[in-house]
């Protein structure tokens, strides 16, 4: 053999030793099969099993603490199982959590924080133990009920004669009904109502005449306002002996009024049911001034803090006056305060607490609503553990998965038609059966029901672009296509249309069809 088939050979050797190391090396999967693990900052696929035996594929962003085991599945590799105890949240315990001083701006007007202990607040008008002092001018006195008891006798009516303001479909005013019915019949005591029915035009005429500035109109139902002295209920009463002290009051003010009537209008003075309009400073014993302007009521009719009223009684137009207001004739001693829990008693459901503030409870976190006006603190979290079994499908960065299309994150088909409803309508109501039919027949819906939570989450957050989320329900659309429909898809006679609901899937199906 010469020298260069020797080379050749030994080049030839050389070369099919190193395959074969090459070789063993990627079956012992030294080269190109590096397990990837769950890391702190991973996006994890995963199939979670719980103690029914009800399993869920879902993703999991490991460091926004939603899961209990969270933590124990870094470093697990993709086809890892483990078992763990989880734990899920049920419901929280809120507290309130003012600042002492401080006012707060209430549906009661402005109220200060006056003492805070650990199981309750104080808290009142910002003047409550103050003593008031008001410089007052008259500037106009208006005999109101001259003007009242004329436009009631023109209805045949007097001065003791409760307006009963109602309407047929409201289930309090039957109530209040057989009590009015029983007082209308009682010998030698002539009570008096005004049936004021909403549908009855000339009954609410002679209300909005006669009973104005006492009635709300834009308020609900039942409603009850005295004439004589300018006293309303809104709502029921919750006897019969409730709604007979209302109307004996409005007799006793009525009889006093009528003693008033012939009174001689150039000495007139302020007196029990009249329009008082009056300029005023309002000054703490410390000359601080707080209120001042002008402002118009309704003398006796207890509009104004006692004291004022009590004050003004008497006065002529264009007299002035310092009216010094004791705090118990005004906004009430400190010592007076009723104390109000801390700690809100009922627990709140995860449910609930995540539409009002739209997260998950975190504990000692405060939470601003605005139907309250100083923050809630989160005190306890009340949750149930059971076991469950968390299987690793799929590790991806959270850039990675950021960049996966939105509805994918929840595993929801893009070819699926959405179906944003509510429980209470109508119109839904007739919609439902014709998706169900469409999803036996193989169409894909996404039911999205406005007192679910998650589900709002995701429509909120993948489809804001294509449903209005402030208009009616039902409503339609393709994530595909970005089109919808707002309304029920129904034929002339106003059933349900299942051809045209189809025909809207068909085109969603077909342009996922053609996307992919």
């Amino acid at each position: 053999m010469n020298r260069k088939n020797l080379l050749r050979c030994e080049l030839l050797g050389i070369a099919a030793v190193g395959a074969i190391l090459i070789l063993s090396v990627l079956i012992s999967g030294c080269i190109g099969t590096e397990e990837v693990k769950v890391k702190n900052d991973s996006v994890v696929k995963i199939n979670f099993t719980d103690d029914k035996n009800t399993t869920t594929e879902t993703y999991l962003s490991i460091g926004e603490k939603k899961q209990s085991f969270e933590n124990d599945i870094v470093g697990m590799s993709v086809g890892d199982t483990k078992k763990f105890v989880c734990e899920d949240v049920v419901s929280v315990r809120l507290q309130h959590e003012p600042e002492t001083g401080k006012v707060y701006y209430t549906q009661m007007g402005e109220n200060k924080i006056f003492k805070i202990d650990d199981s309750s607040i104080y808290f009142g008008h910002k003047l409550t133990g103050e003593t008031l002092n008001f410089n007052v001018k008259v500037k106009e006195i208006k005999d109101v009920m001259t003007e009242r008891i004329y436009c009631l006798e023109k209805y045949n009516l007097t001065l003791d004669t409760v307006a009963f303001l109602h309407s047929d479909g409201c289930g309090y005013c039957n109530r209040m009904k057989p009590l009015i019915i029983e007082l209308e019949n009682i010998a030698n005591n002539s009570y008096k109502f005004l049936w004021a029915n909403s549908a009855d035009t000339e009954k609410i005429k002679i209300a909005q005449e006669c009973y104005a500035g006492i009635f709300d109109f834009n308020q609900g139902v039942p409603q009850f306002a005295c004439p004589a002295n300018g006293k309303w209920n809104l709502g029921s009463f919750l006897s019969k002996d409730a709604l007979q002290n209302f109307q004996d009051e409005c007799k006793e003010s009525a009889d006093e009024l009528l003693k008033l009537k012939n009174a001689n209008a150039t000495e007139l003075k302020v007196s029990k049911g009249n329009l008082v309009t009056v300029e005023y400073v309002g000054k703490l014993t410390n000359g601080e001034k707080f209120d001042n302007g002008t402002l118009s009521f309704i003398a006796g009719a207890g509009q104004m803090i006692k004291g004022f009223d009590e004050g003004v009684m008497g006065m002529k137009i264009n007299e002035s006056k310092l009216i010094v207001v004791t705090p118990e004739k005004g906004y009430g001693t400190i010592d007076e305060l009723q104390p109000i829990p801390r700690e809100i008693p009922q627990d709140i459901p995860l449910s609930l607490f995540k539409q009002m503030f739209n997260e998950a409870p975190v504990l000692n976190k405060d939470y601003f609503h605005p139907s309250n006006p100083w923050p809630l603190k989160v005190v306890k979290i009340n949750t149930i553990k059971y076991s469950c079994t968390v299987k690793i499908l799929e590790v991806i960065t959270k850039a990675g998965f950021a960049n996966m299309s939105c509805l994918g994150k929840y595993k929801i088909s893009e070819n699926s038609v959405i179906f944003l409803y509510s429980d209470g309508c109508g119109w839904c109501a007739k919609m439902k059966p014709l998706v169900e039919t469409l999803e036996k027949e193989g169409y894909s819906f996404l039911r999205i029901n406005m007192a679910d939570s998650e589900k709002m989450k995701i429509g909120e957050e993948c489809l804001k672009d294509i449903l209005d989320f402030n208009r009616g329900v039902p409503q339609f659309g393709c994530p595909v296509t970005g089109k919808s429909h707002v309304g029920a898809f129904i034929k002339p006679d106003r059933s349900g249309d299942i051809d045209q609901l189809r025909a809207f899937a068909d085109e969603c199906k077909k342009a996922a069809g053609n996307r992919q």
